[in-house]
């Protein structure tokens, strides 16, 4: 089975959506867990799960964003450079001129 230019890019996108949004999280989670200590009452666990979870859902969207920006600006500058322009009078046409 052999995937076009189109689908691998997408796959390649879906991961890429995938590591960066789930590794801010996770950055996150840590340094809230590094930093709480672990002789609080458990109404105040539960505001800082709260608020871990909130924090890491704005980061990871906020991430995301930023590197799909830089991904799909990559993808079309390759499109660009594997797609000949036929307007270029430097691209061969396939016809013979007599």
């Amino acid at each position: 089975m052999s995937l076009s230019f189109d689908q691998t890019t997408i796959l390649l996108r879906y991961a890429t959506k995938t590591v960066v949004s789930s590794g801010a999280a996770a950055v996150v989670s840590n340094a809230v867990k590094a930093t709480t200590p672990s002789d609080i009452k458990k109404l105040k666990k539960l505001s800082i799960w709260v608020g871990t979870a909130a924090i890491s859902g704005i980061v990871a969207e906020h991430s995301t964003k930023r590197v799909m920006k830089s991904y799909d600006s990559i993808v079309d500058a390759v499109k660009k450079a594997m797609i000949h322009d036929q307007d270029d009078p430097d691209v061969v046409s396939g016809t013979v001129v007599d």
